[in-house]
């Protein structure tokens, strides 16, 4: 908003133009692909791992969230880099759910696949920024003030932020709260 009002002169009082991401054929010929092995099409895209710790949301936890909402996803998308594979196994590893782990796709094919995704669930990330351009519902974990600043843009965008800027106390009960209310609306 910030950055929009320094171009008021350009944009007058028009609203903020929404955020959204061009595709190529190639980017969603790989979503079909690389999802066709999950059951239906009510998914939860999930981004378990990241660097700092105080952003992080224990495994064990997306992985309770994910089984506590198996009556309304179907399956389970990771995305993330490479290097957040360490994660995505430590929630594998609870998970009842059938699920594909993407991690490493490049940005454009993460985002293809995020807009097939009912709900992203991760911390404050690119990647939730990016579902949220795709027009998926978010739900985003935060460790820092003013959430509200920094969360994904849309209409279906909704947040929680730990205790003490650690993500790692957010109640998983809180979660399923929220995400069950935005999938209701």
């Amino acid at each position: 908003e910030d950055l929009m009002g320094t171009i008021r002169s350009i944009h007058g009082d028009e609203p903020i133009p929404p955020t959204c991401v061009w595709l190529g054929k190639e980017h969603e010929a790989y979503a079909n692909t690389a999802l066709s092995g999950l059951p239906g099409n009510r998914w939860l895209a999930m981004a378990p791992g990241v660097k700092a710790e105080r952003k992080r949301w224990p495994g064990k936890k997306y992985a309770e969230l994910a089984n506590s909402l198996s009556d309304i996803f179907e399956g389970v998308i990771f995305v993330g880099s490479h290097s957040e594979q360490l994660h995505t196994r430590a929630v594998k590893a609870d998970l009842r759910l059938p699920s594909v782990d993407l991690a490493g796709s490049d940005l454009l094919e993460a985002a293809a696949v995020l807009g097939r995704a009912s709900m992203f669930v991760g911390s404050d990330s690119g990647l939730g920024h990016i579902a949220g351009a795709m027009g998926t519902a978010t739900m985003t974990l935060f460790s820092t003030e003013h959430p509200d600043r920094y969360l994904p843009w849309g209409p279906s965008a909704s947040w929680l932020r730990g205790e003490g800027d650690y993500v790692s106390k957010i109640a998983v009960a809180d979660v399923e709260a929220k995400i069950r209310q935005a999938v209701s609306a």
